[in-house]
């Protein structure tokens, strides 16, 4: 399965003396995750890949969800046709509130 992450790469060099202090009561507060993300399907269960993911906040006034986007993949390992392939999806689209779990919404 492919994970879902954003990875920010600070070279070493960025700090000059020692890091800066660490904020307990705002790390404790943070929401947290781990890879791979809640990427739920109709079905209740788990997508098994996202590919070449991309993420948007709402445009539309008052809408404060996210929306994550595939390119076109197999999103379930079980999910076949009548012919037994992999079922695909065409660019498949996730909601979420927080970034954490997402929900399928339909493919765009």
């Amino acid at each position: 399965a492919l994970l879902v992450a954003g990875v920010l790469a600070v070279p070493a060099t960025a700090y000059a003396g020692s890091p800066p202090p660490h904020d307990a009561k705002r790390a404790s507060a943070a929401p947290t995750y781990q890879n791979p993300l809640d990427l739920q399907l109709p079905s209740g269960e788990q997508a098994a890949s996202c590919v070449d993911p991309d993420i948007i906040r709402g445009q539309a006034e008052g809408d404060t969800n996210w929306y994550l986007y595939c390119t076109t993949d197999a999103l379930a390992e079980d999910e076949r046709d009548e012919a037994g392939n992999l079922l695909f999806y065409n660019i498949p689209m996730f909601q979420s509130t927080g970034l954490i779990h997402w929900t399928y919404v339909r493919d765009a």
